[in-house]
C-alpha cells in the first residue's frame, strides 16, 4: 500500500499495480479471494491483522487502492475506531463512488489516500485524501499514467525521485503490459534498499507483496506475488466465471 502506478489501456481498460511496504511483524496477509458485498462480488487480498485490504476490484467495475497518509507524514494517535483497510471494503457497499465519498463518515480514521476507479459509461479516476479532518477530492486524467507513494514512508523528494524513475520507464515502454509494469515495481531504483521500489529498512520493514489488477472488457485479472513466501496467485473475476490457480516459485 505504499507505491502505486496506473496505466491506461484502450477502451477504458487499465492496469493498476501496488507494492505493499509493511512491518514484518504484522500477521501474514491472505492471498486474493472472492468476497460478497452489498454491490456484488469483490476480489482482494486480506490483511492478516485487521482483515481489511489495500487493493480490491469488483464485478461492478470499481477498483480501489489504499495508500497510508494524505499529503504529509502524520503522527498516529493510536486511537482510531477502524482500520483504513476496512474502509476500502466498505466502498463496495455503495452503488457509486460519488455516493461513498459524499456520505461516508471518516471521523476517527487515520489519514489515507484512496485511488478509486469506476467504469460506467466512461472510466473515472478519483483521488480521495483524508487528512484526519477534511476530505480532499481530485478528479484525474484517465488517459495518462500516474504514480503515487505513501506520505508516511516517503518524503516529497523521494516521491519525486520515484516519479522520475516512472517517467524514464514510460519512455522505454510505449506499450503497456502487466508483465512489464510488475518488472518495474521489482527493479526501479538506484541501489538504495531503503528507498528503491522493492524496499527494505532493517529487519522489520520491507516490501511484502506486489499486487496488479488488469481490468479488461469482460474480466478483472489480479496478480498477487507474496515476496516473503515466494508464491504467486492469479485470480480472475467476471460476472459469470471465477478461477484461481496458485504457482509456487
Amino acid at each position: 500500500m505504499c507505491t502505486l502506478t496506473y496505466l491506461p489501456l484502450e477502451n477504458n481498460q487499465f492496469i493498476i499495480t501496488t507494492n505493499r511496504d509493511e512491518s514484518t511483524l504484522r500477521p501474514a496477509a491472505l492471498a486474493p479471494r472472492i468476497l460478497e458485498r452489498e454491490s456484488g462480488s469483490v476480489l482482494c487480498p486480506i490483511d492478516g491483522k485487521a482483515k481489511g485490504t489495500w487493493v480490491a476490484t469488483s464485478e461492478t467495475g470499481v477498483t480501489a487502492c489504499l495508500l497510508n497518509g494524505a499529503f504529509e507524514k502524520h503522527t498516529p494517535t493510536g486511537n482510531y475506531r477502524m482500520s483504513r483497510g476496512n474502509v476500502v471494503l466498505e466502498i463496495f457497499d455503495y452503488e457509486r463512488i460519488d455516493t461513498f465519498i459524499e456520505e461516508y463518515n471518516l471521523e476517527d480514521i487515520e489519514p489515507f489516500t484512496l485511488i478509486l476507479l469506476e467504469k460506467k459509461q466512461h472510466l473515472k479516476l478519483t483521488a480521495l485524501r483524508w487528512d484526519g479532518s477534511h476530505k480532499h477530492v481530485q478528479m484525474l486524467d484517465t488517459a495518462i499514467p500516474h504514480l503515487w507513494a505513501s506520505a508516511t514512508l516517503y518524503p516529497p523528494k523521494v516521491i519525486a525521485k520515484r516519479k522520475q524513475w516512472f517517467e524514464a520507464w514510460l519512455s522505454r515502454n510505449p506499450e503497456f503490459t502487466q508483465e512489464n509494469i510488475i518488472h518495474f515495481h521489482k527493479t526501479a531504483g538506484e541501489g538504495d534498499p531503503e528507498n528503491d521500489l522493492l524496499m527494505q529498512r532493517g529487519q522489520q520493514l520491507r516490501t511484502m507483496s506486489i499486487t496488479s489488477v488488469l481490468s479488461g472488457h469482460a474480466a478483472n485479472e489480479m496478480y498477487y506475488e507474496d515476496l516473503m513466501n515466494r508464491q504467486v496467485v492469479t485470480q480472475t473475476l467476471t460476472h459469470k466465471c471465477r478461477t484461481s490457480r496458485p504457482i509456487i516459485q
